[in-house]
């Protein structure tokens, strides 16, 4: 994988946040790139925006993990709910 030109680093030169809504007709789609065991995730918004996230396998993992772990607890019954 490229890093960054100009001399920049990737944490330190170009801080930013990126905020992004996940609906029913919003595109998920990836690209694999084997030879680099790394893949890059697009989440496809309207009006040609969208945001690409890259990741190396060990990256990915990490990724899925804790969308995994997210996924869990929203499923888990909440403790202090009243039946």
């Amino acid at each position: 994988m490229s890093t960054p030109g100009y001399g920049a680093t990737w944490a330190e030169d170009a801080p930013m946040d990126v905020n992004v809504h996940i609906y029913e007709r919003t595109a998920l789609l990836y690209r694999l790139h084997p030879a680099e065991s790394r893949v890059v995730l697009h989440i496809a918004g309207a009006n040609r925006a969208g945001v690409a996230v890259f990741a190396q396998r060990d990256d990915l993992a990490r990724l899925i993990d804790i969308a995994s772990t997210a996924l869990a607890e929203l499923d888990a019954p909440a403790a202090d709910s009243v039946a």
